[in-house]
């Protein structure tokens, strides 16, 4: 009976979820610049800039055009930097941390 009980509490425990954090591209940025994640998690930038294209290299090194939007999921705990190749002066960084 104990261990019936406890595969049912077991089983009604929900699994740790990933998440999607958001990015947005504007004209001279990426806000936010730097940004803490889990393993597993997504980040979705979108470019709001109403102008001008620009890449997150080397994630997305293809031209992201105003409006689009793209994803990626980090399963590694890694620090990721990153940089628009169009505007160099934008940098941004991805932290992965172990879940």
């Amino acid at each position: 009976m104990r261990i019936s009980v406890l595969a049912i509490a077991a089983a009604i425990v929900a699994p740790v979820l990933a998440l999607e954090h958001a990015v947005w591209i504007i004209s001279d940025g990426f806000v936010p610049q730097s940004i803490t994640i889990k393993a597993g998690d997504t980040v979705k930038w979108t470019n709001n800039d109403k102008y001008y294209t620009h890449t997150v290299t080397p994630i997305f090194p293809k031209p992201i055009s105003p409006g689009m939007s793209l994803s990626f999921q980090f399963n590694t705990p890694s620090i990721v930097d990153y940089y628009c190749s169009i505007h160099p002066f934008m940098e941004g960084k991805v932290i992965v941390e172990k879940v």
